[in-house]
């Protein structure tokens, strides 16, 4: 699943660079419970922040799946963690731990690169609106981040002979 995260990174860098040159001087950067865009920013301003925060994000958690790739196992909270922590047992704990790391922190970029997307699509629009993609991006997401969550704590980290 690290394939998947850095495809992520490299599509949100993508859209950003299309954002940059798409964008019309007032960008809606924030839209409200119905999905209308409620709050705007000069085209500049926007880039940065979206910038900032997507690439800032894509840093910080490939960091951390460098940390659980390498890092203590000590303060874990996983199920069966005398097992997994036995030396046998620990490089194949910390493959797993990165790869699910990899997996949400790929579906959290491209939900961003598709919420960049749409701010790209709309931003032109007399009355900028997420629309139903966007509802959909943002309820798929929500759907593979808890199954994930709940596919590794009920049985992917049940150890073979415990």
């Amino acid at each position: 699943m690290i394939w998947f995260f850095r495809v992520s990174v490299l599509a949100y860098v993508v859209a950003l660079v299309v954002a940059a040159f798409a964008y019309p001087e007032q960008v809606p950067v924030h839209f409200d419970a119905t999905g209308a865009g409620d709050r705007f920013q000069p085209r500049g301003v926007a880039v940065l922040s979206m910038a900032g925060a997507g690439l800032g994000l894509a840093v910080l958690l490939a960091l951390f799946i460098r940390v659980f790739a390498r890092g203590s196992l000590k303060h874990l909270n996983i199920p069966h963690k005398s097992w997994w922590t036995q030396p046998e047992n620990s490089d194949r704990l910390r493959r797993m731990l990165a790869n699910d790391l990899a997996w949400i922190g790929g579906c959290t970029m491209t939900l961003m690169t598709c919420m960049l997307a749409i701010t790209i699509k709309v931003a032109d629009d007399a009355k900028p609106s997420m629309g139903t993609f966007g509802w959909v991006t943002l309820f798929g997401f929500l759907i593979a981040v808890t199954g994930q969550v709940v596919f590794m704590y009920t049985s992917r980290y049940r150890p073979e002979n415990p």
